[in-house]
């Protein structure tokens, strides 16, 4: 990832789970299941839930998608 930046190392803004919470979001808004959100992530549990970051507007338009919310 060094090189990818420039040498310098990624922005202190983006940590190394980054990337799972992009996933998990992307596949939780195209609709796919919790198992393949899992399976994707490699995760055991529906700890993949603690994932998904969702704007206050996506939050309320998708809470019938996310069990528990």
């Amino acid at each position: 990832m060094v090189s990818i930046v420039g040498g310098e190392g990624p922005p202190a803004e983006y940590a190394l789970h980054s990337g799972r919470v992009g996933g998990a979001t992307a596949m939780m808004i195209a609709g796919r299941s919790d198992t393949e959100i899992m399976k994707a992530g490699r995760w055991k549990s529906a700890v993949f839930r603690t994932y998904i970051r969702l704007s206050p507007e996506m939050e309320n338009a998708s809470s019938a998608l996310v069990p528990g919310s």
